[in-house]
């Protein structure tokens, strides 16, 4: 089996030799990382609410208000709500 190597630029992957790869498409590694996140950081307040419980719009307003009371930077809000979005 043949070794791709892959070079990130900005928010888009590119497999060198010119296929492109999807930056939209998380690996479930990713997947993974990111559902621990979400649950130990919504779970020090409230209990953590399933994905599928909110809309994209929605979860992007609650997301916006948490933020406002958590220590959530920009970079960790956009990371929790790709999540959320992805998985509702």
């Amino acid at each position: 089996m043949k070794a791709a190597w892959v070079m990130v630029l900005g928010a888009e992957a590119v497999l060198l030799g010119g296929e492109s790869a999807s930056a939209n498409t998380p690996s479930s590694s990713d997947r993974f990382r990111d559902a621990v996140f979400y649950q130990q950081t919504c779970n020090q307040c409230h209990e953590a609410q399933a994905a599928r419980k909110y809309s994209d719009r929605q979860w992007n307003d609650l997301m916006h208000t948490m933020q406002t009371r958590t220590a959530l930077n920009d970079t960790e809000l956009k990371e929790l709500l790709s999540f959320l979005q992805a998985t509702n």
